[in-house]
């Protein structure tokens, strides 16, 4: 699929191309990724190449296939109420090791059922089940604590604390907290979590000194090993090429040892390409589910704008 914005791959002007540059890429993060060079500028040559990259990195990207494993989470009927919107009665599977997208604009329902799904927000009538345990009445941490986890489209509004080290952040995510806080051995492991995640920071940096695409990787770094489930809104937003791609990558790892993918993205060819299954939701209530193989981005505006 052509990427969004892009010039034709048939022929594009050097200026179309330096404009993908912009759209899609930022200097300081994909400066070395695609050839930039800062004592020359944005030779013809270096621009060719970067559009070569943009026009066909879609095009050349295997899908990660994965076969679905034994129902993991399970809706049945579910409603949730909010005082801005409520979500129709929902039922929804989603197997293990799969990723299941969910489109829509926002505020048609999509956040309150992720929300829902995580314990965030109650299922006030139907059942929510996961691994085939009766999960409905549980809270949050009492969620989290059978193996899922909920990324904020907020990094720094819901998913870190601004002030707050890289260390002090990994302090406060041990599973296994003592009573005292051992600093040297947390920043030894923060420092390891830093390299392995390439994280542009150290352990004592705060977390508002991240960039967006760095945030973001620290809180992959801040996972536990083994998930059942991750929730995730808008995994990508604001993130150049390179950094999406690293997210998708520690994504499709965690799939392949059967943690199953919920998430919700506004870029219809994320959905599409990301996807294994898709859900498309229109004022609270949720569409037909699509096979992500056989569906394409005017099928899901369709939806999107009501229509069954």
């Amino acid at each position: 699929m052509r990427l969004r914005g892009a010039p034709d791959h048939r022929g594009g002007s050097l200026p179309e191309v330096v404009e993908c540059k912009r759209r899609f890429g930022t200097k300081a993060d994909d400066d070395d990724a695609l050839g930039w060079d800062p004592a020359m500028g944005m030779q013809q040559k270096g621009a060719a190449g970067l559009g070569l990259k943009l026009l066909f990195r879609q095009h050349c990207r295997q899908r990660a296939t994965q076969a679905q494993g034994a129902s993991l989470l399970e809706l049945k009927g579910a409603v949730i109420r909010t005082p801005r919107l409520d979500l129709a009665p929902t039922d929804l599977q989603i197997g293990a090791g799969e990723v299941f997208g969910l489109a829509g604009l926002e505020g048609s329902g999509q956040e309150l059922l992720l929300k829902a799904c995580a314990g965030l927000l109650p299922v006030v009538e139907g059942r929510r089940f996961l691994a085939g345990s009766d999960i409905t009445r549980l809270g949050y941490h009492a969620t989290c604590r059978r193996g899922v986890r909920y990324l904020a489209a907020g990094r720094l509004e819901e998913g870190l604390v601004s002030g707050l080290t890289l260390t002090e952040h990994l302090a406060l995510v041990t599973e296994e907290p003592a009573f005292f806080v051992d600093w040297p051995a947390n920043r030894r492991q923060t420092a390891e979590r830093i390299k392995r995640y390439q994280v542009v920071g150290t352990p004592e940096s705060t977390v508002e000194q991240l960039s967006g695409g760095n945030q973001q990787r620290f809180l992959f770094g801040l996972l536990p090993a083994s998930l059942r489930l991750i929730l995730l809104e808008h995994p990508t937003r604001g993130l150049d090429l390179r950094s999406t791609d690293w997210i998708w990558q520690q994504l499709n790892e965690r799939r392949q040892d059967g943690t199953a993918i919920l998430f919700i993205s506004a870029d219809l060819d994320e959905i599409i390409e990301r996807s294994d299954r898709i859900a498309v939701f229109s004022a609270g209530h949720m569409s037909r589910v699509v096979d992500a193989l056989h569906t394409s981005v005017d099928e899901l505006g369709h939806l999107i704008g009501g229509q069954q």
